[in-house]
């Protein structure tokens, strides 16, 4: 079966050392490309110098909500050949025309923006909201510009994001993908059948506590799901037994599990999957 990863983060060090390895494991598996997601200047760069080093690996630019309190200061990542590196944008409005550069320069290989969105589970207030939603337009402005996908990241925000998609995707579709789905069916239904959004499926459905996620999926039309890992995070349920470390191989566990949600046949389902990643980033 082919497998897509819509969603990893290789360039943690999580995995120096390993990469090549890795890979070529992923490959055998069946992994056909991979998208490199940005969190912020630093891992949106070593996102794009990935590409350069695995030709099936593409990249998305963007900064995760939870990274805006970092503009122009040390970055909250340890990056692997970055660890020197100093951003280049020192506010907002500077890091968004860094995005935009790095954009015109590596057009081939950058497939969207984010990830972006709303995140309160640390903490929720007006302040962090008006912040994260400006960035969050700003994303959205880039992806209309540039017709590219936007990767969405929801956390503990579920009425911020439906008031946000009713606000500014209702009247002008905009192409995209909520990364991580951990909500209920209302939530689906909204953002495919309103918005016209993809579902990112990852390993927190084959969790024993993922009972309404499960609900959301076997409900919503599996034309709408795309699968991926948030690698190295979110090891699919039986791959955590034996190694925490997530890669793109464990994708089959996913697979395996929305046909039995869905009551398909393995192949088709694997098939469907990764022609929905393709068609919802526009790799051909």
């Amino acid at each position: 079966m082919k497998i897509a990863d819509t969603h990893s983060h290789f360039y943690f060090p999580d995995f120096d050392g390993k990469r090549d390895d890795i890979h070529a494991l992923d490959k055998a598996a069946g992994v056909d490309f991979q998208i490199q997601i940005g969190a912020d200047e630093i891992s949106t760069r070593a996102a794009i110098d990935l590409t350069k080093r695995f030709p099936d690996f593409y990249a998305t630019i963007g900064i995760h909500p939870d990274d805006i309190p970092f503009i122009g200061k040390p970055s909250e990542y340890s990056v692997s050949g970055f660890e020197n590196f100093t951003d280049t944008a020192k506010n907002v409005d500077q890091l968004f025309e860094v995005f935009e550069k790095l954009y015109l320069e590596n057009k081939d290989k950058v497939v969207g923006f984010g990830e972006t969105g709303f995140d309160f589970a640390q903490e929720r207030n007006e302040e962090l909201y008006e912040k994260q939603k400006d960035v969050f337009l700003r994303h959205v402005a880039l992806a209309r510009k540039y017709d590219k996908t936007l990767v969405i990241h929801s956390r503990d925000a579920r009425n911020e994001m439906l008031n946000f998609f009713e606000d500014n995707f209702v009247k002008e579709k905009i192409k995209g993908v909520v990364h991580c789905f951990c909500e209920d069916l209302e939530f689906a239904t909204l953002a495919t059948e309103r918005y016209g959004l993809y579902l990112g499926v990852g390993g927190i459905l084959t969790y024993k506590g993922a009972g309404k996620i499960r609900e959301a999926i076997a409900e919503t039309p599996i034309e709408f799901l795309v699968t991926e890992t948030d690698a190295p995070f979110l090891t699919p349920f039986n791959f955590r037994k034996k190694n925490s470390l997530n890669t793109s191989k464990y994708i089959t566990e996913i697979i395996e599990k929305v046909a039995e949600i869905k009551g398909m046949d393995v192949e088709e389902t694997a098939k469907i999957l990764f022609e929905n990643s393709k068609r919802c980033f526009g790799i051909k």
